[in-house]
């Protein structure tokens, strides 16, 4: 396997990985001010890794097209927690067991 192929795959699991986090968060919170927050810190992972976009679930597009001001439905059926990269761990995120070394 090619090493760039491995750092496209890590690069893909990170951004699943925070956009799940960030959708529990959303459908959690009952504030619409906190709600906007997380899309916003949505958008801004996807935009941070465009190239990725087209390769997430379809769930997680809907979740990241919803406009901050109006509501997403999107309800994920199943997923799979994809895993994170060291060192590159936002404050918003749960620590994730098991962790590769840097």
């Amino acid at each position: 396997m090619d090493p760039a192929d491995g750092l496209f795959k890590e690069e893909l699991y990170d951004l699943s990985y925070s956009l799940i986090c960030l959708h529990g968060t959303w459908k959690r919170t009952p504030s619409s001010e906190d709600k906007e927050a997380a899309l916003a810190l949505a958008h801004r992972e996807v935009s941070s890794k465009p190239w990725l976009r087209r390769l997430l679930p379809d769930w997680l597009r809907n979740f990241v097209d919803t406009p901050a001001s109006q509501p997403a439905s999107v309800q994920p059926t199943s997923c799979q927690l994809a895993s994170q990269s060291a060192g590159d761990s936002p404050g918003y995120l749960p620590e994730r067991s098991g962790g590769r070394s840097s």
